[in-house]
């Protein structure tokens, strides 16, 4: 979970797409070439005990019952919608740092996911046209620029960060559909807290619980 900011080839804990899997990345051979900025441990040792009880005595059991009520498929489904819905975040941070041909990609995506797709309820453009969601955010964009990491750091409920990632989560907010909407649309804006919750709890439960168990259960230092 101690993941430098600086390096793009790691995924970063501040987005829906935070915990995609990348078959390419070997985490053990890697690792060994990474040094993390870590000055504030001693506060983020606390910080992380103490959101690992809210993980595990909070989000995990709430994250049972929605596996309980919810199929894996529908929860598989309702992801991929998330993760069409952060397409301009991608396609604009592509853009920006001069990954034209990856922004191209995401703009195929787009028009492919959001017809056969039936909206990104379901994923054509990777399972049948090979077209692999191209994952760059504001905080690589920020990298790209030559602005530092900055040192690691744990939020409470939100996770491990750093100070420029944490800088690009606000951009990335920017180009969120879902902030478009809630702007724009004033009579919705419950609803879009309430799509908002629930992206979390699925994106919690599809994507990170299992791994997150599997990691902190099985380490000497849950926090290294």
């Amino acid at each position: 979970w101690a993941q430098d900011g600086a390096l793009s080839d790691l995924p970063i804990a501040n987005s829906e797409d935070d915990f995609a899997v990348d078959d390419e990345f070997d985490i053990d051979e890697d690792y060994e070439n990474f040094s993390v900025k870590d000055p504030y441990e001693k506060y983020n040792r606390a910080m992380f005990k103490f959101n690992d009880k809210i993980y595990r005595h909070i989000f995990s059991p709430l994250s049972k019952g929605y596996d309980f009520l919810i199929p894996r498929k529908i929860q598989g489904s309702f992801n991929n919608m998330i993760r069409f819905a952060s397409t301009p975040k991608r396609f604009f941070n592509n853009l920006f740092q001069k990954k034209f041909k990856s922004s191209f990609i995401e703009f195929e995506r787009l028009l492919i996911n959001g017809t056969i797709g039936i909206g990104g309820f379901f994923d054509p453009a990777d399972r049948v046209f090979g077209l692999n969601q191209q994952n760059e955010d504001f905080g690589q964009t920020l990298g790209f620029y030559g602005v530092d990491a900055g040192p690691y750091i744990i939020w409470p409920i939100v996770g491990p960060s750093t100070r420029r990632d944490a800088l690009g989560l606000g951009g990335d907010t920017a180009f969120s559909v879902f902030t478009w909407f809630s702007i724009y649309d004033v009579e919705s804006q419950d609803a879009f807290r309430a799509i908002g919750i629930v992206k979390r709890i699925n994106n919690y439960t599809y994507n990170v619980r299992s791994n997150y168990e599997r990691i902190t259960d099985s380490a000497i230092d849950p926090y290294i």
